[in-house]
């Protein structure tokens, strides 16, 4: 038995019935759509639909890990079919920290639009196994954004330019940014006063945490 019969299978619906709800999950995205059912079709762990359970495909996408719940429903494969179809074929990446706030409520909402918009942009978080593929140490990692595009990294207001030429919304950021005087002002106060602040703020939530977990 396949796995995307055992999807089908653990929900208790027909076969084609979750294929249906596949394609219907990425309506009109047919490149994703395709992407869903070959990693279906080619994932080789079983599905446990238990909610202590966690899979990681370290073979694939090793940043991946996703808690089951007692229903897999179509939403679980389009997630993990994109981070699969991202692993393979991103171009740009972007490391950023999801334990704060700030940097979360802004990167995951390019997060949101890319994955609707089906670009190639994959977007890690440093405080998990998805940041040894960028050679950074977590401290350095935490002190601003990293994106690495066509195999250039940046970092700060420049990292900031190229993720936002690669995402259509939010180019004509990237152009008023870019313009010469802004660019210097943005790079100043991203630099001075922005990264600083908020990696300060990083530090002081790691001690709070530490001293939370010798209490």
């Amino acid at each position: 038995m396949g796995n995307e019969s055992k999807i089908a299978a653990e929900r208790g619906i027909p076969l084609n019935q979750l294929a249906t709800e596949i394609d219907e999950a990425r309506s009109g995205d047919e490149g994703l759509a395709r992407a869903i059912r070959v990693f279906i079709l080619q994932h080789d762990r079983s599905l446990k639909s238990r909610p202590d359970r966690r899979m990681t495909n370290s073979s694939q996408t090793p940043d991946l890990t996703i808690a089951l719940t007692t229903e897999v429903p179509a939403g679980f494969c389009v997630v993990l079919a994109y981070s699969f179809f991202m692993e393979k074929n991103a171009k740009t990446s972007v490391l950023y920290n999801a334990t704060c706030p700030v940097c979360s409520f802004e990167i995951e909402r390019y997060a949101r639009y890319a994955g609707a918009n089906d670009l190639a942009i994959r977007f890690d978080d440093l405080n998990s196994d998805a940041r040894e593929r960028w050679a950074l140490d977590a401290d350095t990692a935490a002190r601003r954004l990293y994106v690495l595009h066509d195999g250039t990294l940046t970092s700060g207001i420049p990292a900031f330019l190229v993720l936002w030429t690669q995402m259509p919304r939010y180019r004509w950021l990237a152009t008023v940014v870019g313009f010469p005087g802004i660019r210097q002002v943005a790079s100043l106060a991203y630099d001075h006063v922005l990264a600083p602040a908020i990696y300060r703020w990083h530090l002081r939530r790691l001690r709070r945490q530490t001293a939370q977990a010798n209490d």
